[in-house]
């Protein structure tokens, strides 16, 4: 009983605790990229076509393109801007991505240069206004918003919209509070970003691809240990439940509510009530179980079918969460590598668990057969 008051005092502690993040304002500043960008929503009161975003994004002028993009990661909607030879400047609307190059979308008349402000090279620095609706295809802009952000020092081909452009060499990911238009710039709050979805990652990699995967281990390897049901059970209900929870918590909090965006997020809810649809199935075929019976019921079946579905549903999730995040195609190596040794393990495993079951079936057809010519 103090075991379980104390792991819930703990939880509750890492509740609290994530609850307190802050969210920084309409502004953001990344020094070692030199890349700042401003953020201005417009007056509530106005007409949906009056709604203007105004964007401010200011850089070395040796930059070779800036970028923005509305959401998480660098795969959905991305707006990129740069500055041409001639001393114009160029705004491409662009979407998709990872590991593609974004492509422009057909809809560039959405972005417009701020009328009555200058875009280039002012005071040695480059300076982009342009704005855009709050509201455009595909891409809606809320006072809490999840902004992705990357800058490359190679400008692209042309002056089209549709040039080609190079791989990023800074990335990052901020959430901004554009309605606390009072504040000034911040870059802490980035780094609360990341180390909450990094947080998020790791718990969740925990939960879902270890200690999951631990617990079909033991149902299937681990039957000679009297104890194996309840070490089973507790790791999913003292393990991977309260892991999911906080790790759910925290990604909530660093986007800023929940969101079904993109494929990774509707994954992470369809996992998340599965899981406790599986644990409910699971302590009712052990209230129901009978050691006499003669047919496995439906709901055993269901229970172990509906965990292989989760854990293979897991392991198609990390892709999509690194894939959102941006990371590196050596954090994707890292995991391919490890769910193949799983995958490896637990195939040995298995043919050597049906090895020692068809040795056993004779051994008994032995046994009963002898029996039988006594």
């Amino acid at each position: 009983m103090i075991f379980i008051i104390n792991k819930i005092l703990w939880f509750a502690l890492i509740l609290f605790t994530l609850f307190q993040s802050t969210i920084s304002d309409n502004a953001y500043c990344n020094s070692d990229a030199d890349y700042c960008f401003n953020i201005t929503l417009p007056d509530k009161n106005l007409p949906d076509d009056q709604k203007w975003v105004e964007f401010r994004l200011e850089s070395q002028p040796t930059a070779g393109w800036l970028g923005i993009g509305i959401g998480q990661g660098m795969s959905g909607y991305l707006i990129v801007t740069w500055l041409n030879n001639d001393g114009t400047v160029t705004l491409s609307q662009r979407s998709g991505g990872m590991p593609d190059e974004p492509k422009a979308t057909n809809y560039q008349s959405d972005l417009q240069l701020v009328p009555n402000k200058t875009s280039g090279l002012i005071n040695n620095r480059l300076v982009v206004y342009f704005r855009r609706l709050q509201t455009v295809r595909d891409s809606t802009i809320n006072e809490t918003q999840n902004f992705a952000w990357a800058y490359s020092t190679n400008r692209p081909s042309g002056k089209d919209p549709t040039s080609t452009i190079t791989k990023h060499i800074y990335k990052d990911n901020i959430v901004l509070d554009l309605a606390n238009t009072g504040l000034e710039n911040s870059s802490g709050s980035s780094n609360t970003y990341n180390k909450l979805i990094i947080s998020h990652a790791i718990i969740m990699f925990l939960a879902w691809m270890v200690f999951l995967p631990g617990a079909v281990f033991v149902a299937r390897f681990a039957r000679t240990l009297s104890f194996w049901v309840q070490l089973h059970m507790s790791i999913q209900i003292f393990i991977v439940v309260p892991l999911v929870i906080a790790g759910s918590v925290i990604v909530y909090v660093a986007v800023g509510g929940y969101q079904t965006s993109d494929p990774h997020k509707i994954l992470g809810l369809i996992l998340f009530i599965c899981l406790f649809v599986q644990i409910f199935i699971g302590l009712f075929h052990h209230k129901t179980y009978d050691a006499y019976r003669e047919h496995t019921p439906w709901w055993t079946h269901l229970h172990r079918w509906l965990g292989r579905a989760i854990v293979t549903l897991a392991i198609f999730q990390v892709p999509l969460g690194l894939s959102l995040y941006g990371a590196q195609m050596s954090i994707f190596y890292i995991y391919y590598v490890y769910v193949s040794i799983v995958i490896i393990i637990f195939s040995i495993l298995s043919v050597r668990l049906c090895y020692n079951n068809v040795r056993k079936d004779s051994r008994d057809d032995f046994r009963r057969m002898n029996n039988s010519d006594d």
